[in-house]
């Protein structure tokens, strides 16, 4: 599992502390008997009867059948990281992925403040390190980019940076070495520049570290000031501003997602309530169901008419 909850969940296993609890939303085999070769939503039938007054750590993660690409808009409204869709009458392959995951990504621009030696046969750069300034005026780390970024635009991107560099560190604070997410950074391979660079990235969520996490670059920002980049220091796990952001070629699939499942316990609480988008269930349209697995201590937030 990814975002939010995830890290709950690591922290939760780090500290002992919080009570987990496991929303179950497939059911392969029933005493005994395989159910692979069962369309999805009689699965899913069979395992509601199988909860049926199940411990309150066992819940059932119900669904939505219909209009995936309204829900997909209604959970990034709300914070959660994203929908998966698979087939209602689909079967269980165990050897094919036949789900869809849409991500609901946030979207701002950072400072580069450097960036890091690349190994193997990438070219000129490994990747970016961000920055922005807090409302006091300090430059923090932010994290990395390395995805999204051609080798034209490394080639670029390393020319223009050339300029700027400087031999002494520009972050108030010296970045982390290490992280639970991703590679330790290494600052004998770092090249440090004049924050004066900005640029556009897409990332799910900040860490409980203050680091962005599945950082993806977008492009340059050449119309505005570093200067300009300034925001608080993320609480962790923050759930920044959202914009529905689709992987590339999924927008042009939303419309034929068959079932949506999404990905944060969050998005159970949602469809626990009275859901407007709710249709009857008929194997031709669109299923909408939950993820696997939350903290009972989460806060859950309100959805309005939802």
């Amino acid at each position: 599992m990814e975002g939010r909850a995830f890290n709950l969940i690591q922290n939760a296993t780090d500290t002992g502390q919080g009570s987990l609890v496991f929303f179950l939303f497939d059911a392969l085999h029933l005493d005994g008997d395989s159910s692979t070769a069962l369309p999805l939503v009689d699965r899913k039938t069979r395992l509601a009867s199988l909860l049926d007054g199940a411990p309150e750590y066992l819940r059932y993660n119900d669904h939505q059948i219909g209009r995936g690409p309204e829900f997909h808009r209604l959970a990034c409204e709300h914070g959660v990281e994203g929908i998966v869709s698979k087939r209602v009458n689909g079967r269980y392959e165990p050897d094919r992925r036949t789900w869809l995951k849409v991500k609901c990504l946030n979207r701002e621009e950072f400072i580069v403040v450097g960036w890091s030696d690349p190994e193997g046969s990438r070219h000129r750069i490994g990747s970016l390190l961000l920055g922005y300034y807090t409302p006091e005026g300090q430059l923090l780390y932010a994290g990395r980019v390395g995805t999204g970024l051609p080798e034209a635009e490394l080639e670029r991107l390393w020319q223009r940076l050339q300029p700027l560099v400087v031999d002494r560190m520009p972050l108030a604070e010296p970045p982390p070495r290490g992280t639970r997410f991703g590679s330790p950074l290494v600052l004998s391979r770092v090249h440090w520049v004049r924050p004066e660079m900005v640029v556009e990235v897409t990332y799910a969520e900040w860490t409980p570290d203050g680091l962005l996490r599945h950082v993806v670059y977008l492009g340059e920002r050449e119309d505005k000031l570093a200067t300009e980049v300034r925001r608080t220091p993320p609480d962790a796990g923050e759930p920044s501003r959202v914009s529905c952001v689709a992987p590339s070629g999924a927008k042009a699939r939303c419309s034929r997602l068959i079932e949506m499942l999404a990905c944060s316990g969050n998005t159970m609480t949602l469809l626990r309530k009275e859901n407007p988008l709710r249709r009857s269930q008929d194997a031709s349209t669109p299923l909408l169901v939950g993820n696997s697995a939350t903290l009972r201590t989460r806060s859950r937030p309100k959805f309005g008419n939802c």
